[in-house]
């Protein structure tokens, strides 16, 4: 008896709390979008102003962007990028220069005055690379053998206090090519920047690296090849591989600059270690989590993307960081065209 007059109870909880809170769209209006990655590493600098909505984001096209260095107004913006600037997507640019320390704040206010939002980041200093030591692998699977270009990075990081870093490795390359059909010639700049396998690093892998060349061996999920300095104290030889691309690898390259043959190729392989703000490096974070191949958005919790924007919503972050060259060797590729 007391069983029943309980379920009674919880369905007449249930009846009178239905309809109590009614959800209404007015109760959400829209918030200001700022997106901006900044690193020192471009010339100009994207800062994207977007609207949230109930179906999908709007583009601001009409925004004033101001950038202070150390409380100091920098740079003001009230134009997006770009050759028409009536439709751009809300794509603002700036090519302020910023040092280690440097205190940056982003302010955007619509033209209309309804919207206002702000964030504040320190530029983060970036460690020199000490060394790298290359080699030239073969890694294969059931299916091919493919050939790889691995790094060992060896850096230094003392820090008591934690750091946020990413490393990547592009391949570069200058490329003489031609038409053969109105005999047309030039010098393509191509840089390709494929993942990282990161599988043998300690570190990149969370203290689970594997060496075996096993495809039925899945690679950790680090897409991004992000790091902090936990794992390690002063002194570490990162390694990391990537892909060699061939001729065959640039021929979009020739062919969106007119040419259907490639004549010669000068490469070489470029190592980046990047210096990460911490609001970085949580939403890389949380972006690769978004990105492997075991997250389902439909059986998978949500993940929540962090936000350090006040008055809105969105992620501003900075890099910093240093680089060294590795020359490989030139190359003629076989009669080739397309």
């Amino acid at each position: 008896m007391n069983k029943i007059m309980t379920i009674i109870s919880c369905l007449f909880l249930l009846a009178s709390c239905e309809n109590e809170i009614p959800f209404n769209i007015q109760d959400n209006p829209p918030k200001l979008i700022v997106n901006a990655l900044l690193d020192d590493d471009k010339e100009l600098n994207d800062i994207v102003v977007a609207l949230t909505g109930r179906d999908e984001i709007t583009s601001v096209n009409e925004a004033i962007v101001r950038i202070y260095l150390n409380c100091t107004l920098k740079d003001e913006i009230s134009t997006p990028a770009g050759p028409d600037s009536t439709n751009l997507r809300g794509t603002y640019q700036t090519g302020l220069k910023f040092s280690a320390g440097d205190r940056i704040k982003i302010e955007v206010q619509t033209k209309n005055n309804k919207h206002h939002a702000w964030a504040e980041v320190t530029v983060p200093t970036p460690i020199p690379v000490e060394k790298i030591d290359t080699a030239t692998i073969k890694k294969t699977d059931s299916w091919s053998s493919s050939t790889y270009f691995r790094a060992r990075t060896t850096f230094t990081d003392n820090d008591p206090q934690k750091n946020f870093y990413r490393i990547v490795m592009e391949y570069q390359a200058e490329i003489d090519a031609e038409n053969t059909e109105d005999e047309t010639s030039g010098t393509i700049q191509a840089t390709l920047i494929n993942t990282l396998d990161i599988r043998e690093d300690f570190v990149l892998t969370e203290g689970r690296p594997n060496i075996q060349d096993d495809n039925l061996i899945a690679i950790p999920e680090n897409k991004f090849s992000i790091f902090d300095n936990s794992l390690f104290n002063g002194q570490y030889t990162m390694t990391t591989s990537m892909y060699m691309p061939n001729e065959y690898s640039f021929s979009s390259h020739a062919w969106y600059a007119g040419y259907n043959k490639i004549l010669h190729v000068r490469p070489w392989v470029r190592i980046r270690l990047i210096s990460l703000s911490k609001e970085q490096f949580l939403y890389l974070k949380a972006l690769n989590t978004y990105e492997s191949a075991e997250y389902d958005e439909y059986l998978s919790h949500p993940i929540k993307f962090p936000s350090n924007v006040n008055g809105g919503t969105g992620i501003v972050g900075v890099c910093t960081s240093t680089s060294k060259k590795i020359k490989l060797p030139d190359y003629t590729p076989e009669e080739y065209s397309w």
